[in-house]
């Protein structure tokens, strides 16, 4: 099972983005109409400490990859489960929901990339640069 141990082990961003990749489609696994089931989840003070720790722990970069720093002025950052959360681990309160070797920083395009990216290239990442003015 992929843990953020072995996650950090991997030196560069395309190792660690195969690596988290997940080959998803839009909408598929989630918790469709069910959304405010995990949504309470991440109102909570438990969730909000966690999160907390996490960023602390990765230093608020990008899949914990040094030199890969999220600026919030521009994005934001997101804490990504390593192993996808389901209904049934909101309902049940599963430990993996707080796991700190279950969760790592991610910025939101690198979230997506993630979820969505294929190997083929397709939704492609995009990094940006401070003083960067290049549209995406």
């Amino acid at each position: 099972m992929k843990n953020y141990n072995e996650l950090i082990v991997l030196k560069t961003f395309d190792e660690r983005l195969d690596y988290l990749r997940l080959f998803s489609n839009v909408c598929e696994n989630t918790f469709g109409g069910n959304r405010y089931f995990n949504q309470k989840f991440y109102m909570s003070e438990e969730w909000k400490k966690i999160r907390r720790n996490v960023i602390i722990r990765d230093n608020g970069c990008d899949m914990a990859l040094e030199g890969y720093d999220i600026n919030t002025k521009h994005d934001r950052i997101m804490i990504h489960h390593i192993v996808p959360i389901t209904y049934d681990d909101i309902i049940n309160h599963s430990p993996k929901l707080i796991d700190m070797n279950n969760l790592v920083c991610v910025r939101y395009n690198t979230h997506n990339l993630i979820h969505y990216s294929r190997d083929n290239g397709s939704f492609e990442y995009m990094p940006r640069f401070k003083n960067d003015t290049k549209l995406w």
